[in-house]
This record gives structure tokens, C-alpha cells and sequence, in this order.
């Protein structure tokens, strides 16, 4: 059975509740969001509750939350911002996971510049990464020889191809118990562990619904 996930530590006011309630937690480096020492609290609220820690480090763009394509930032900032954060994590929770935020994880799911940087840290860092199955996170993964963990996401809409809608898009975040049951039943049987995104109100919820479908 997958394990469910929150993405958390990102100054959003129902993390307590999260932690309480999920098997991993994907915490903030307090680059894209929250702060340092909100990493650090998130980090001891996770031990002590035996959740299983995972670094979510994002673009240093915190108007948009993380959420702007690498294409419309500075490459080497992005780059030397990234490593820095996972360094930090790092050194905190060794034994951590890896699974980028935003943008990063989205533009990391193709070859370019992000598919780059993320196998430059996998390497050096030797992570193991929660991403996209059947995409690039893949390739990344056996070319730095980590454990590659197949994410799926409980409250997020996807294409006919089995990729995620655009947020923007009609159908994007789903909001109904029976929306995310539909959703959960679909995807277990093809992922190691489904997310529920920590910033929107309903996420404690959303999350409760999902442990319940599985």
C-alpha cells in the first residue's frame, strides 16, 4: 500500500494537523516559503513522530511561491540557491529523501537545465527522489544510481496522458471526497507514496479522505 505524503514547512497554518496524520513529510528549505528556523521546527515536529522526512527544496522566488518556470529566472542564482538548500537540509537529516517543489519538480521532468541541476544533487548528495513516474525523474535517478520512490498526487487533476492538469486549468485540483477516493483507488496501485499539497485550505481533510480510500 502507498504511503501518502504533504508537502509542508512553507508558513501555511495546518502543518501540525498534517504531520499528525501522514506517513512522510516534504519539507521547505524556507527558500521558496517559510524560513529557517520553520524548517527546523517542521524537522523536530517530524522526528518526534516518527515521520519519515523528505528535503523539498524550491526556486528562490517566493512572489510566486516556487512556482515560476526556470526559464524565466536566473539559471546560475537557481542553481547555487538549490544546492545551498539541500546542503543545509542535509546536514540536519542525512538520511532524508528528496523531492523538489514547484517548478523545479515540474521543469525537472524533462531534459534541460533543471533535469541538471537535480541530477547534480542527487549525485553529489546521494538522495533518494520522489518524483514523477515515466518521466526524466526516472532517468535521473538511474544515472545517479538513488532509489527512485513513484509519486502520485491525491487532489490533483491529470490529463489524458496520465500528467498533471496545469493549475489554471478546469479540473486541476480536485475538492470532493469522492473526487479523491476516485483518484486514490486509480493511482495506488502504480505509485509509492500519493501527495496532498500542505498550502489550501481543505488539505487536512483532502488528506483524511485519501488514508481512507486506501
Amino acid at each position: 500500500m502507498p504511503k501518502l505524503n504533504v508537502d509542508i514547512g512553507e508558513g501555511c497554518a495546518w502543518d501540525t494537523e498534517l504531520i499528525a496524520a501522514t506517513d512522510w513529510a516534504n519539507i521547505g528549505c524556507g527558500v521558496h516559503a517559510g524560513s529557517e528556523s520553520l524548517t527546523h521546527g517542521t524537522i523536530e515536529q517530524c522526528q518526534a513522530r516518527n515521520v519519515r522526512i523528505g528535503c523539498h527544496p524550491g526556486y528562490p522566488d517566493r512572489e510566486h511561491f516556487g512556482r515560476r518556470s526556470l526559464l524565466e529566472l536566473e539559471i546560475n542564482d537557481v542553481r547555487e540557491s538549490l544546492i545551498s538548500q539541500v546542503s543545509a537540509f542535509w546536514l540536519m537529516v542525512p538520511q532524508a529523501y528528496l523531492k523538489p517543489h514547484g517548478a523545479f519538480y515540474h521543469d525537472s521532468q524533462a531534459p534541460g537545465p533543471a533535469f541538471d541541476i537535480l541530477c547534480e544533487i542527487l549525485e553529489e548528495f546521494q538522495m533518494s527522489l520522489l518524483g514523477y513516474p515515466g518521466t526524466a525523474h526516472e532517468v535521473a535517478a538511474r544515472k545517479t544510481g538513488v532509489p527512485f520512490l513513484r509519486e502520485g498526487f491525491a487532489e490533483r487533476g491529470l490529463d489524458s496522458s496520465g500528467h498533471l492538469l496545469d493549475r489554471k486549468m478546469p479540473g486541476a485540483l480536485l475538492a470532493t471526497q469522492q473526487e479523491i477516493t476516485d483518484q486514490v483507488r486509480l493511482l495506488a496501485p502504480r505509485v509509492d507514496s500519493l501527495c496532498v499539497h500542505g498550502d489550501s485550505p481543505g488539505c487536512v481533510q483532502k488528506l483524511a479522505w485519501a488514508r481512507g480510500a486506501l
